[in-house]
C-alpha cells in the first residue's frame, strides 16, 4: 500500500515503499514487465534518487539485461546505479512474498512469565499446569521469590496450589509472596494498560471535534507544482539563490502562521541532535496555530483528505502535498507523524513536519476499558489472500485499522527547509 501526491492510501498500486536513515527500499507485484516502470514512475522523485533496493515479485521476471532495458528510461539513472551496485535487486516469486507476508497463526498469550530474579506469573487454565509450569522455570529460577497467580473459570487457589506442596508451604511461611486474580480480572488489566497508551484526555475535545465535523478536501490545485526540501539536513548543500537569512521572518504563503524560530539545539535525524555544522543549514519555524488542533479520521483510507480538511480550516486556502511517506505507524505507536511539501519560503522549498498523540478512537465518551478491549481487538492479525490485489488491499487497510473515528491532538507542527526536522518528535522505529 502506498500513498497518492494528495496523501490518502492507494491500495491498487503493486508497489510499496519503506524507508529509514541511509535507505529506500521499494517491493514492486509484477504481472507485466511495465509493470516495473509504471511503479517507478508513480512514486515521488525523491524515492527513484535514492532508491537503494529494488525488490521484483513475481512468477515470470525480466533478467538482468531486460531490466536494464526498461529501467534506462525512468530516471534517476537507475539503469548505472544498478550496474554500479548501488541499488540491489532482489527477486522473490509471488510463493515467497505471501509466505513472508502471511502473519504467522496467531497463539495464545504465554502461559507463565518467568525472570531471573525469581519473579513467575503464570496463567492456568486446566488442572496440572502449574505444575508443568514448575517443571520448566525452576531448573533456571531455582529461588522464587513471588507468583502471581491467574486463575481460568472454575479453577480454585487451594487446588492448584496442591500440585506444589512446597511451593504452597513456602507461600505459608511467607518466604514466597503470593497474589491471584481471575482470568476476567487480568483481562480487564491487560484492557487498562493497553488504553493507558491513548494519551490521557477525557473525551470532551475529541467529542467536540467530532461533532464540529471533519470536510474532506480534494488536492489543491496548485499542489502539484510544489518542490520539496530535502530529506534531512545531510542532503542541504547549501542555501538555493533567493533564500532569505537566517533570522528573518519567512516570506509567502506560511509567513502569517510561523512564530519564532526553533533553537538549532533541538534539531534531531533519528535518535541524535544534529551536528551545529548540518543544523547551521536549516531554517525552522514553529507554526503555533496548529497546536492543540485535533484531527478527525472517519475512515482510514482517507486520512489525506481529513488532514487537508484540519489544515484548510486553520491556513485557508493554502496548497500542501505528501511527500509519498507514511503516517509514522499510527496503528502500532498511536501517534501521527508526517511531513507534507509546503509552499515556498521565497524561492526555497520548505515542508510542514506534523506530530501528534491519539487521544480518543471509537467512541470517546466510551470508558477507556472498552478503548483499550478495542485496541486489543485491532491488534488481532486477519487471515487474507496475499497471492491477489483484493487480498493485498484487505490486508494493508487491516494493518493499519483502528476503531474509528481516530482523534489525533497535533503537537508538533515545524515549517523547514528540510522534510524531517524531528523538532519535539520523540524517536521511534
Amino acid at each position: 500500500m502506498t500513498l497518492d501526491d494528495d496523501g490518502d492510501f492507494h491500495f491498487d498500486d503493486s508497489a510499496y515503499t519503506s524507508y529509514g536513515t541511509g535507505k529506500v527500499d521499494v517491493l514492486v507485484y509484477v504481472e507485466a514487465a511495465s509493470d516495473i516502470v509504471d511503479a517507478l514512475a508513480r512514486k515521488p522523485a525523491w524515492v527513484r534518487e535514492r532508491l537503494t533496493k529494488l525488490i521484483l515479485v513475481g512468477d515470470a521476471l525480466p533478467n538482468d539485461a531486460a531490466l536494464a532495458s526498461l529501467l534506462a528510461s525512468s530516471g534517476a539513472d537507475l539503469k548505472r546505479r544498478i550496474e554500479r551496485h548501488e541499488v540491489v535487486i532482489e527477486r522473490r516469486t509471488v510463493h515467497a512474498q505471501v509466505a513472508l507476508d502471511t502473519p504467522r497463526p496467531s497463539t495464545p498469550a504465554p502461559r507463565f512469565v518467568a525472570d531471573l530474579t525469581g519473579d513467575l506469573f503464570v496463567c492456568v487454565g486446566a488442572p496440572g499446569e502449574l505444575a508443568q509450569t514448575l517443571e520448566i522455570v525452576l531448573p533456571h529460577v531455582p529461588e522464587l521469590r513471588s507468583l502471581r497467580l491467574v486463575l481460568g473459570p472454575g479453577l480454585d487457589a487451594d487446588a492448584v496450589l496442591a500440585e506444589a506442596p512446597a511451593l504452597r508451604e513456602r507461600i505459608a511461611a511467607g518466604t514466597v509472596a503470593f497474589r491471584q486474580r481471575t482470568l476476567a480480572e487480568q483481562d480487564d488489566l491487560a484492557a487498562d494498560m493497553e488504553a493507558n497508551r491513548i494519551e490521557s484526555n477525557d473525551g470532551r475535545d475529541a467529542a467536540a471535534a467530532i461533532a464540529q465535523g471533519a470536510a474532506l478536501r480534494a488536492l489543491h490545485p496548485d499542489a502539484a507544482a510544489l518542490v520539496a526540501p530535502p530529506i534531512n539536513a545531510g542532503d542541504v548543500l547549501h542555501a538555493p539563490p533567493g533564500a532569505i537569512d537566517d533570522d528573518a521572518h519567512p516570506r509567502g504563503l506560511m509567513a502569517v502562521h510561523c512564530g519564532a524560530p526553533v533553537d538549532r539545539a533541538r534539531l534531531t535525524f533519528g535518535d541524535e541532535t544534529l551536528s551545529p555544522a548540518l543544523a547551521a543549514l536549516v531554517r525552522a519555524w514553529s507554526v503555533p496555530t496548529l497546536i492543540g488542533k485535533i484531527l478527525v479520521v472517519h475512515d482510514v483510507t482517507r486520512v489525506g483528505s481529513a488532514l487537508r480538511g484540519l489544515l484548510f480550516d486553520v491556513f485557508g486556502d493554502v496548497p500542501f502535498r505528501s511527500d509519498g511517506g507514511d503516517y509514522g505507524g499510527f496503528h502500532k505507536y498511536l501517534h501521527f507523524h508526517t511531513s507534507l511539501i509546503a509552499p515556498p519560503n521565497g524561492e526555497e522549498p520548505m515542508a510542514l513536519e506534523l506530530y501528534g498523540q491519539v487521544i480518543s478512537v471509537g467512541d470517546p465518551h466510551a470508558p477507556r476499558r472498552e478503548m483499550g478491549r478495542a485496541l486489543l481487538a485491532a491488534r488481532r492479525p486477519a487471515q487474507h489472500d496475499l497471492s491477489t490485489r483484493a487480498g493485498r488491499r484487505a490486508a494493508a487497510i487491516a494493518a493499519r485499522s483502528l476503531p474509528e473515528p481516530i482523534c489525533f491532538r497535533i503537537d508538533v507542527a515545524t515549517y523547514a527547509n528540510i522534510m524531517f526536522p524531528g523538532v519535539d518528535v520523540p524517536f521511534y522505529q
